[in-house]
């Protein structure tokens, strides 16, 4: 009599999420290539199941940790397969985020220094500046910034590690005066010398801004 030695099938078990901060809730569900007769799912230290006899279970977790888990499956054909969840299930703690600007409120276009004052921590960081009526984000640890719409910006830093995000926002942390200098000089030309000239500012006052007038010479020297 024959013997019929049956291919191992093409299994693998995966998360929704992977990871999560202070807890992980997330969907699992197993891909087979054989038709299968039986699931046995097993999460251990798991703070709490459901589902666990369909083919998508959820699972929680609320400790801090890296957490292994998956299942026992017997194919129609009889045979038997233990699979796991990659990558495995983790918890992190979070992180203590922390940033300062030199300036909160400027000019347009006025450079800012974003400053990160959070502990050394492995992984990447991104900046999120958000008013209204405009978005920047730049990377880095710190960085530098110059904005040129008017408004009121939120400041957001966001630390990423293992493809985790946790952020700290600051509401309405940047001011960006709305205005344009503008001024008009009477006479603006003339070719005798001592010379009157009256200067008329036309920008639009905003609280807290002051006015320095600076006249240069042809070879820009200050008169």
């Amino acid at each position: 009599e024959a013997i019929r030695i049956h291919e191992r099938p093409e299994l693998s078990v995966k998360a929704d999420k992977n990871a999560g901060v202070d807890v992980l809730q997330t969907r699992i569900s197993l891909e087979s290539t054989a038709e299968l007769a039986n699931i046995a799912w097993s999460f251990p230290h798991a703070a709490s199941t459901e589902n666990m006899q369909s083919d998508t279970p959820t699972v929680t977790y609320k400790t801090p940790g890296t957490y292994k888990g998956g299942a026992t499956v017997k194919t129609t054909s009889g045979c038997q397969y233990q699979v796991s969840v990659k990558p495995a299930l983790q918890v992190i703690d979070p992180v203590s985020l922390s940033f300062s600007a030199n300036k909160t409120s400027v000019c347009p276009n006025e450079p800012i220094q974003l400053t990160n004052q959070s502990s050394q921590l492995k992984g990447s960081f991104r900046w999120i500046l958000e008013s209204d009526n405009a978005k920047k984000t730049l990377k880095g640890r710190d960085t530098a910034v110059q904005l040129s719409e008017g408004g009121t910006y939120s400041v957001t830093l966001e630390y990423t590690r293992n493809g985790v995000k946790q952020q700290q926002t600051r509401k309405d942390h940047i001011k960006v005066q709305d205005f344009n200098a503008d001024f008009s000089a009477t006479p603006a030309c003339n070719c005798r010398v001592p010379v009157s000239i009256k200067l008329n500012s036309h920008t639009k006052s905003a609280n807290g801004i002051t006015y320095q007038w600076t006249v240069l010479d042809d070879e820009g020297n200050t008169v």
